[in-house]
């Protein structure tokens, strides 16, 4: 009998250690506080993207698509600067509108994998399932990240902001390109 209850003991105490060495870790204030400023900030960044109108990037490829031609003619003529100016920076946008709206719909999409990824360790974190050293990690993974990712919404911006300006500037290119099929005076 005795040899039964030293034998549990035994077992008992083992299980108690290994339940100790399992135990979740305590979550950090800061790092949890570090982590749900990062997902704000993702989520007013993708909040921003989608307010913007995406289509608007196809509507000037298909501008291009169907212009590039007078464009190329209209280059042929001799332009004034302000011409020459006008119609380059507007051929060079209508040119890359695919390309800025691909780069559109890729950010939003990172954005998107970050929100999800930092949910997870958020959740994670807060559960104690990640010790406060590996989380120190992984938190400075995510900033640096997070960080890249900032800018390249900063650029998408300031692309959209182009071609907003490439859009309103419509009348004066069309202005511009109908000049070549004017006949030259003697």
């Amino acid at each position: 009998m005795i040899h039964g209850i030293r034998c549990t003991a035994c077992s008992a105490l083992a299980w108690g250690a290994l339940a100790m060495g399992c135990a979740p870790a305590t979550p950090d204030p800061a790092q949890l506080s570090t982590v749900d400023s990062l997902i704000t900030t993702t989520a007013a960044a993708l909040l921003t993207l989608n307010e913007l109108d995406a289509g608007r990037y196809h509507r000037l490829d298909s501008t291009y698509e169907a212009t590039s031609s007078v464009f190329r003619a209209r280059f042929n003529d001799t332009l004034d600067r302000n011409s020459a100016r006008v119609l380059g920076d507007q051929y060079l946008l209508l040119r890359g509108a695919r390309r800025l709206g691909a780069d559109h719909l890729r950010v939003a999409n990172d954005l998107r994998s970050t929100s999800e990824r930092l949910h997870a360790l958020r959740n994670d974190l807060a559960q104690g399932a990640i010790a406060p050293e590996k989380a120190l990690d992984l938190i400075g993974r995510e900033s640096t990240q997070h960080a890249a990712l900032t800018d390249e919404v900063y650029l998408v911006i300031a692309n959209y902001r182009a071609v907003q300006q490439a859009w309103d500037r419509r009348d004066t290119v069309e202005q511009l390109l109908s000049l070549s099929a004017l006949p030259v005076q003697p």
